[in-house]
């Protein structure tokens, strides 16, 4: 009885936590328009929300700090 209790519970958190992580995923799916450019130092093509523009921004590859370019200075090249 108590085996089947605990099986069952298991199951019952187990699908849960899943339930949890998709409907979390679900809700960063559409975060808007990206913008992609190439690390000024490295050239590794990278990518941002285009609403964070103008904010601070460090390279993961060459781990170099920058501004992230604004949209239209991005058209400029």
């Amino acid at each position: 009885m108590y085996t089947v209790l605990f099986i069952v519970s298991g199951i019952i958190g187990a699908l849960a936590l899943a339930m949890f992580f998709v409907s979390r995923h679900e809700a960063t799916v559409d975060d808007g328009p990206y913008v992609y450019f190439r690390c000024p130092f490295c050239t590794k093509k990278l990518r941002f929300q285009a609403r964070k523009a103008g904010r601070p921004g460090m390279c993961p590859c060459c781990r170099r700090r920058w501004t992230m370019p604004a949209p239209s200075e991005l058209a400029a090249r």
